[in-house]
C-alpha cells in the first residue's frame, strides 16, 4: 500500500479522503492548521483503528510544511502520493 500525505482533512473533502484511504488500507497522513480544533478525525480514525495519523501542516508556512515532511519521511520514509486539498473558502 501507499504512504499518501492529505491536506486540509479538518472538514469536507480531505476529511472524506483521509477516511476512505485510511479504509482501503494506505498510511495516510491527514494534515490540519489546528487538529484541536477539528478533533472529529482523530475520533473516527480511534474508533475504526485506521492506518491515518493526524499532523499539523499549515500550507501557508514554509517551515510548517517542511516539519510535517520531514516528521512524514522520518516515520514512513517516502511519500507516494500528495492530495493537495487545502484551502480556503470564501461566502460573500
Amino acid at each position: 500500500m501507499s504512504n499518501v500525505l492529505v491536506t486540509g482533512t479538518s472538514t469536507g473533502i480531505g476529511y472524506a479522503t483521509a477516511l476512505e484511504l485510511g479504509r482501503a488500507g494506505h498510511t495516510v497522513y491527514a494534515t490540519m492548521r489546528n487538529p484541536g480544533r477539528a478533533p472529529q478525525l482523530g475520533e473516527a480514525v480511534a474508533r475504526e483503528k485506521l492506518p491515518v495519523k493526524v499532523l499539523v501542516m499549515d500550507v501557508d508556512s514554509d517551515s510548517s510544511v517542511a516539519d510535517a515532511v520531514a516528521a512524514i519521511h522520518a516515520e514512513g520514509g517516502h511519500i507516494d502520493v500528495l492530495v493537495n486539498n487545502a484551502g480556503l473558502a470564501t461566502f460573500g
